[in-house]
């Protein structure tokens, strides 16, 4: 487990884009924490039902990290989506529909996979309904279950919900007795392999419940 990268957990994918302060991009320490020059990134995009104007996106956002090695795993999920998906560096998870999302990443056995990548030192990236998928729990009920999720994160993560109050995360908190984290539009942390969690727009507010 000495080789664990940071995972970053985002809203929405304003972060990919977006300069703090000083001028340099958000997420500009992902390639530091890769820790190596030549980058193999995926996208997952089954969650949005694989529309390739995201993955364009998510190609725009690498580039800004000066990482051009490109690849989308698409829900077909053929041997070279699985070659690709073992061979990743960095894996994005995007946003949309959580669970038709999770059922594809189930079946295909593509979750296992990238259990096993982290564990190796790939670094993790979850948009908005990716975010959830990396954590432990659905923040909401679906046919009165919350489903498990990678688990990797230890939390269950609600994603720009605030205009809610964030109700669907605070009730499966107390329903599941588990710890639970809102990420506001424009927001993201990086969760460390030591449990440390670092706020990644500090402008920004996480909302915890216990």
């Amino acid at each position: 487990m000495n080789n664990v990268k940071p995972i970053y957990l985002l809203s929405d994918s304003q972060l990919l884009f977006s300069r703090n302060s000083t001028g340099q991009y958000f997420l500009a320490s992902v390639p530091d924490d890769i820790g190596k020059t030549n980058i193999k990134a995926v996208y997952i995009g089954w969650s949005n039902g694989d529309r390739p104007e995201f993955y364009e996106l998510f190609k725009e956002g690498m580039s800004n990290l000066k990482i051009t090695d490109c690849h989308m795993i698409s829900s077909e999920f053929t041997a070279t989506d699985k070659q690709n998906l073992q061979q990743a560096d960095l894996i994005l998870l995007a946003g949309g529909d959580v669970n038709a999302g999770w059922k594809r990443l189930s079946e295909t056995g593509a979750a296992g996979i990238i259990k096993e990548k982290y564990t190796s030192g790939a670094v993790l990236i979850g948009i908005s309904a990716g975010a959830i998928q990396l954590g432990y729990r659905v923040p909401f009920e679906a046919d009165n279950e919350s489903v498990e999720m990678m688990k990797l994160v230890p939390y269950i993560i609600g994603a720009h919900d605030e205009a809610n109050q964030w109700s669907d995360l605070k009730n499966t908190v107390r329903l599941v007795g588990a710890d639970g984290i809102g990420i506001p539009f424009g927001a993201g942390f990086k969760y460390y392999p030591d449990q440390r969690i670092e706020i990644i727009n500090k402008d920004k507010e996480l909302f915890y419940w216990r």
